[in-house]
């Protein structure tokens, strides 16, 4: 992004997007260690009331993957917030979704199947308005992204 950009109101999104990555990255190798950790306490049958190292681990483990997993929707919802936002203050026009609500459609319950998509869908397909060789339809990454979504919320439940 250049000067003349940030002048007109833009920010960049760069350290949210840095910020971001390292989140979920640490949320990633988080919950790989948890899961090893759990497998192993359940594996060799340990009794999950006693006061093995083990299961002190996985337990500890336990609370990191709950930090990182809040600070992971926090890190997205800023993001996602301000990407919005940008599309608003570079006067794209006939805009759906508004910056907060963006990020509001997640917590709503029953719209939080559907509204979402379509919000990251506007952000999508405004960010490459410049780019005719963005085609009308969805892209395959957006629908990529929002099956993991689903199916992650599913399995999580």
């Amino acid at each position: 992004m250049n000067e003349a950009e940030l002048e007109q109101g833009l920010i960049s999104l760069r350290k949210r997007e840095t910020a971001l990555r390292v989140v979920i990255g640490l949320y990633l190798v988080c919950t790989t260690v948890a899961l090893s950790l759990w497998g192993a306490v359940i594996g060799r049958g340990i009794d999950q009331e006693g006061d093995d190292p083990l299961l002190l681990a996985a337990g500890l483990s336990g609370g990191f993957y709950a930090v990182l997993f809040i600070a992971s929707i926090v890190a997205v919802c800023f993001w996602l917030n301000r990407a919005h936002a940008n599309l608003f203050v570079a006067g794209i026009q006939d805009l759906k979704y508004k910056p907060n609500w963006a990020v509001g459609w997640y917590f709503v319950p029953f719209a939080f199947w559907f509204k979402p998509f379509q919000a990251m869908q506007e952000l999508w397909q405004s960010s490459h308005l410049a780019d005719e060789r963005l085609p009308e339809r969805t892209d395959g990454k957006l629908i990529v992204w929002w099956a993991c979504w689903i199916l992650g919320n599913m399995i999580a439940n």
